[in-house]
């Protein structure tokens, strides 16, 4: 099950997908029930818009544990965790990397709220490599010198980042 991790103000999150190609088609987003269709949407969009092809079949996302209110920043993680899943990302370059950016359902990212106090959650809880939204990359690394800060403008940078990465892997 492909996972990728995102970070808010006070803890690191994982979120997971899962991809059943011979389900019927559907997209499910578990853990924030309150805001599943708004996030179901925007990631969908976001892929799409982003120049990639909906995966045919069942999508299943979760974000845990315990996951009580929406945040924009899990926007990149779940993208990358659903490309992951229908294999357009390979899912071991999602390891040891937190993913913290909101995206437009035009694919661009977006600037969260409370970024440095995500990237020094993801920092203490041992990541050492981040995405961010390419605008908010130098407040990251400035909070945070000793982390790899790899800022993106479009979620096609993201997908382009980890396909390089796994062909160096």
């Amino acid at each position: 099950m492909p996972t990728s991790f995102t970070a808010t103000a006070d803890r690191v999150l994982t979120v997971t997908a899962t991809h059943s190609p011979a389900a019927s088609t559907s997209f499910s987003v578990d853990g924030l029930p309150d805001y599943a269709a708004e996030i179901r949407e925007r990631i969908r969009a976001a892929i799409i818009n982003g120049g990639q092809t909906w995966p045919t079949g069942q999508i299943a996302v979760h974000v845990g544990p315990n996951c009580t209110a929406p945040s924009p920043s899990f926007d990149l993680a779940a993208a990358c965790a659903v490309l992951a899943a229908s294999g357009i990302i390979d899912p071991a370059a999602l390891t040891n990397v937190a993913l913290i950016g909101a995206l437009g359902s035009d694919s661009w990212t977006r600037t969260v709220p409370d970024i440095r106090k995500a990237v020094r959650a993801a920092y203490s809880s041992g990541y050492r490599t981040v995405l961010v939204p390419a605008e908010q990359a130098m407040s990251a690394h400035r909070e945070c010198p000793d982390l790899d800060v790899i800022g993106v403008r479009h979620l096609r940078e993201a997908v382009d980042h980890f396909q390089q990465r796994s062909a160096q892997a």
